[in-house]
């Protein structure tokens, strides 16, 4: 692995073509923003309300209540077995594609370093073991991120993410052996 440049290139545009098979290609994220006829309807009332950009958790409690124990006690009995959401709102959509993908494409160049960077301070080791590695890196980071969020929220992409952070990953372990010398 002596050529840094070469492989960061190479697993920052391994992790951004996964990026578009996930998303776009296979559409393993597609439940997660699932269509409904009643948009229209939702959203004009959201402006009409003139509800501020940001994300909600809709059925909790406000902040401030959240230091009296008992208010948060009784809440939670009154809430169990009731609907409940996250609202993302936004008030005006931006399509600009360039740039986001950009930042993706940048990150994905930072993140293939680092694990270049991760794999050349082991002394030596074998492909199985670097591509154990990877993976397990990848595995970190959903359980950090994506399922612990999952715990709390139920997002029903969880799964597409868990195979978002092993595939791309061991893929990034089995490229090390191009430049295993």
């Amino acid at each position: 692995m002596k050529n840094p440049l070469l492989f960061t290139l190479c697993g920052g545009l391994i992790l951004f073509v996964w990026q578009f098979i996930s998303f776009a290609a296979l559409d393993l994220h597609g439940s997660a923003s699932s269509y409904t006829p009643l948009q229209d309807p939702i959203l004009n009332q959201l402006k009409e309300l003139e509800l501020p950009q940001g994300m909600y958790a809709l059925g909790t409690l406000p902040q401030e209540d959240y230091a009296d124990p008992e208010k948060v006690e009784a809440y939670l009995a009154e809430q169990n077995g009731q609907p409940w959401g996250i609202l993302q709102y936004h008030h005006s959509w931006q399509s600009d594609m360039t740039s986001n993908l950009l930042r993706g494409f940048t990150i994905n160049l930072l993140v293939a370093f680092g694990m270049f960077w991760i794999l050349r301070q082991l002394p030596s080791s074998n492909l199985i073991k670097r591509i154990l590695i990877c993976a397990v890196i990848g595995l970190i980071g959903f359980f950090f991120h994506p399922y612990s969020q999952f715990i709390w929220f139920k997002f029903p992409d969880v799964w597409a993410h868990l195979l978002d952070s092993i595939f791309p990953f061991a893929v990034l372990g089995l490229l090390t052996v191009r430049w295993n010398k």
